[in-house]
């Protein structure tokens, strides 16, 4: 199955959740590692829906910064979080495999 392009734009009306159900794997581990954390941009909109988008955009940056209580990672903090992770799921795939 050949996949749709990634752009809302491109997307030809399609919703995004279910450009997401077909999406590579990788794209849907990315979207649920940020929590379903995504703003879905059309490029080529102008006028009042690009205000929109803007309008979103600066309402999700709040949300965020709101959620954090204005507290953000550092990239070594990311890093540490990350080793965290990929030390965690090793070990739980080898105990699956025993």
């Amino acid at each position: 199955m050949a996949m749709p392009p990634a752009k809302k734009d491109d997307l030809d009306g399609m919703d995004f959740c279910d450009y997401l159900k077909q999406a590579p794997t990788a794209i849907q581990e990315l979207i649920r590692k940020f929590r379903d954390c995504y703003h879905v941009f059309n490029n080529k909109a102008t006028g009042a829906e690009q205000e929109d988008q803007r309008e979103q955009l600066l309402t999700l940056v709040q949300d965020v910064v709101d959620k954090c209580k204005g507290r953000y990672y550092t990239n070594s903090q990311y890093q540490k979080t990350e080793e965290e992770i990929q030390k965690e799921t090793q070990v739980l795939q080898e105990n699956y495999r025993e």
